[in-house]
């Protein structure tokens, strides 16, 4: 009998036989309106979540005041825990810290999930900073943890506005970066892009000083690309030709 006991023990631990639990209990459904349970998990600072619940729900709810107050409150939630993580970068730009650091600790204190601002804590404490990183970095020398975690910063906020057709401002974010670590490849790579664009719209609409100076700054970037060069050979002698005319 013992033997047999052992033999069964082991035919379930080894998955030799199936083990009857008995029926599967389910979850009971969350039946509360949904401005409700948007309402519990804004409380719940759980702000994605409860915004997801009210835009997935029926577009009537959002005629009415108080769920349209909800959804108010949620995204001036996610608008200021955003704003206390760029101040905590500009602080660490700066050198600062522990400024840094409790500009995060507000974040995590109204938004205690979010992500961006839980990995930044994560490097302060690998970050040993004596003293503020010096704007410029030199091009031969390779970049420090420091300066690559600035100039990524600047590269990923560059990115956000030119999705949102904000070109200048991406320009200038990415400017920034190159500024940190001059041979960071994907700033080069998207501001080269970008300003070789401008330049073909600048030009197409007669606007030939402009497209010269997107070219001249792409050029400045990317010496060897023959196409940026060919473009501004064709500005340069389209615009000795307007000379001539006016002359």
């Amino acid at each position: 009998m013992v033997r047999f006991a052992l033999l069964l023990l082991m035919l379930v631990t080894a998955g030799g036989c199936a083990w009857n639990r008995g029926p599967v209990i389910l979850q009971p459904r969350d039946e509360r309106p949904v401005p409700d349970i948007a309402g519990s998990l804004y409380r719940q600072k759980r702000y994605p979540e409860a915004l997801t619940a009210l835009l997935a729900a029926d577009p009537k709810l959002l005629e009415e005041l108080e769920t349209r107050r909800l959804l108010w409150r949620i995204n001036d939630r996610l608008v200021t825990v955003q704003w206390y993580f760029q101040k905590a970068i500009i602080a660490l730009v700066k050198g600062d810290k522990e400024a840094a650091r409790l500009e995060i600790d507000k974040a995590l204190d109204l938004y205690p999930g979010h992500a961006p601002s839980l990995k930044l804590r994560r490097a302060l404490d690998a970050i040993t900073i004596e003293k503020p990183i010096p704007e410029v970095i030199s091009k031969t020398s390779p970049p420090s943890p420091e300066a690559l975690i600035r100039a990524d910063y600047f590269f990923a906020l560059g990115r956000s506005y030119f999705n949102r057709g904000e070109l200048e401002l991406a320009k200038s974010f990415w400017r920034e970066g190159l500024g940190i670590v001059p041979s960071h490849g994907e700033i080069k790579e998207q501001l080269v892009r970008l300003l070789v664009n401008q330049g073909l719209r600048l030009f197409g609409q007669g606007d030939i000083e402009a497209s010269i100076g997107m070219w001249e700054e792409a050029l400045t970037l990317a010496p060897d690309d023959s196409e940026i060069r060919g473009y501004l050979d064709k500005a340069r002698k389209a615009t000795e030709t307007l000379r001539s005319i006016d002359s």
